[in-house]
C-alpha cells in the first residue's frame, strides 16, 4: 500500500474514534442534579457516577439529555476506587430508580447512614459488592424479580428484618445479608431451578436451631457443619419456604 494511501485509510480511522464514551456531563431532575457518564454512544446509554454530598430525597429519570440528544440510564456506577455514585451521602433519606436501571455498581450507596427507602428497578439484574453496606436506617427492601445476582456484602450491617428472594436469584455472595437485626427468609419453592441452573450460596450460614431448611427437594443438602461464615447473620433466627427439603436434628447438631 502507498504512502500516502496509508496515511489517508488511518486518519479516516481516527476521525471515528468515539472519544464522547468517556464523556462525563451534568443533569438536573426535580432540582437535584447528578453527573452521569455515557456508557455507549450508538446505544445511548449512561451511569450515575456522582451525586452531591447534600442530596435528601433522590428521583433518578429514564432518560437524560445531554447535547440535546437522549440517553437512557442504566446503571447507577460504582468505581474500583471504591467511590460509589451516592456513597457517604450522609443526608440522603431516598432514593427511586428508574425501571432502566439493570445493574448497581460496587460501593454505590454505601455509608448512607440515613437511608430509609429504596424503590429498585424492575430490569435489575445485579446488585454490586457493599452496594448498600452500612445504610444502618434501611429496614426494608423488595428485591424485583429480574434480579439474578447480589454480591458480597451488598446489604452488610443494615436494618433489615426480613428478606424475601425472587426466585430469579443464582447467586448471593458471602455476608450478603450479615446483619444483627435478620430474623426472616423467605424464599419461593423454584428458587434458583428455572433455567436449570443451580442457587449458589457461598459460606452459607444457618441458625442450627432451624430443622426445615430452605431448598428445593432437587437442591444439594450439606451438613450443618458446611455452613459458615456468613451469608445471613448468625442472629438469624427463621427460615422460610413452601417447600420441605429437610436434614436430620442428628446432622443438625453436629
Amino acid at each position: 500500500m502507498k504512502t500516502k494511501e496509508l496515511f489517508t485509510l488511518l486518519l479516516v480511522c481516527t476521525l471515528h474514534i468515539p472519544t464522547a464514551l468517556a464523556q462525563h456531563f451534568e443533569y438536573s431532575y426535580n432540582g437535584i442534579s447528578l453527573t452521569y457518564e455515557i456508557i455507549s454512544v450508538p446505544d445511548h446509554t449512561v451511569a450515575v457516577i456522582n451525586a452531591p454530598s447534600e442530596c435528601i430525597d433522590v428521583t433518578i429519570p429514564s432518560v437524560v439529555y445531554c447535547n440535546g440528544e437522549a440517553f437512557k440510564v442504566i446503571e447507577i456506577c460504582g468505581c474500583t476506587s471504591g467511590n460509589g455514585a451516592f456513597k457517604n451521602c450522609k443526608f440522603l433519606k431516598s432514593v427511586t430508580l428508574p425501571n432502566t436501571v439493570e445493574y448497581i455498581g460496587d460501593n454505590a450507596f454505601q455509608g448512607c447512614t440515613w437511608l430509609r427507602t429504596v424503590n429498585l428497578s424492575s430490569k435489575l439484574w445485579c446488585i454490586g459488592e457493599a452496594s448498600f453496606m452500612g445504610c444502618e436506617s434501611l429496614a426494608s427492601i423488595k428485591l424485583p424479580p429480574s434480579l439474578k445476582k447480589i454480591e458480597s456484602n451488598a446489604f452488610r450491617d443494615t436494618r433489615l428484618s426480613s428478606v424475601t428472594l425472587p426466585s430469579s436469584i443464582r447467586e448471593i455472595g458471602c455476608g450478603a445479608f450479615m446483619c444483627s437485626t435478620l430474623k426472616t427468609v423467605k424464599m419461593p419453592r423454584d428458587i434458583g431451578l428455572s433455567m436449570g441452573k443451580i442457587l449458589v450460596f457461598s459460606n452459607l450460614y444457618l441458625n442450627t436451631s432451624c430443622y426445615n431448611l430452605p431448598f428445593p427437594d432437587q437442591f444439594t443438602i450439606w451438613s450443618a457443619s458446611d455452613f459458615r461464615d456468613h451469608i445471613f447473620s448468625s442472629t438469624s433466627s427463621v427460615v422460610e419456604m413452601m417447600t420441605a427439603a429437610k436434614i436430620s436434628k442428628t446432622e443438625q447438631e453436629k
